[in-house]
């Protein structure tokens, strides 16, 4: 966050340029995901990062979400899914990870997990293995032996 600050906000206090419009808000837009993405899993980071732009609260969640794609809290809990990601990769146990990334309740955390990631932990720690084993995905396979059939 104070890299950004420095490089993109900070400046603007002696530049002669001041950034209006769409590239403050932009500017204000990229200071809130960077924080989120370093805090993930402090609670009140997403509406701190709203509080934390110039702009009307209401406005600026509109615009964060068309420029992210999500809300603040949807980015936030990706950022935090993400994390635990890391933590299964790394061997750790799904009710382990749960808890280090906030959730108390680890059925809870995997229909989140699969909410946020599209599969659930177990199955993301099995295709991890599959694919550090030389495993191939499903669409690899297909297109390989699509391959294997143009050229024999």
């Amino acid at each position: 966050i104070a890299y950004i600050e420095d490089a993109f906000i900070g400046w603007q206090d002696s530049a002669t340029y001041q950034a209006e419009g769409a590239d403050a808000l932009d500017l204000a837009v990229m200071k809130a995901v960077a924080m989120i993405a370093a805090n993930p899993l402090d609670v009140d980071i997403a509406e701190d990062a709203v509080e934390a732009s110039p702009f009307n609260d209401d406005y600026f969640l509109r615009e964060f979400k068309k420029r992210v794609g999500q809300t603040p809290r949807k980015y936030q809990e990706l950022k935090r899914m993400e994390r635990a990601m890391h933590l299964l990769e790394t061997g750790m146990p799904v009710a382990a990870a749960a808890a280090e990334v906030g959730y108390a309740d680890p059925y809870y955390f995997s229909r989140m997990f699969r909410r946020t990631m599209g599969l659930s932990p177990r199955d993301h720690v099995k295709r991890v293995k599959r694919n550090r084993n030389g495993g191939l995905l499903r669409f690899d396979e297909a297109e390989q032996e699509r391959l294997m059939n143009m050229e024999g």
